[in-house]
């Protein structure tokens, strides 16, 4: 699925520099709630798992 910059910004509600830098992947700057909430209204369907740590040593 394909969308232009300009139907990004309507679906994200979120203004053009912000899309030009997640297209760019330039996503340090973006908390992983707001790259949820964009999945979300994009309808990806997300699978999160967590491995354990290893244990450091005392």
């Amino acid at each position: 699925m394909k969308h232009t910059q300009s139907a990004l910004v309507r679906i994200l509600d979120e203004h053009q520099p912000v899309i030009s830098n997640l297209l760019r992947g330039h996503i340090s700057q973006m908390s992983i709630e707001k790259l949820l909430i964009y999945a979300d209204r994009l309808g990806l369907a997300l699978d999160i798992h967590k491995s354990r740590g290893r244990r450091r040593a005392a």
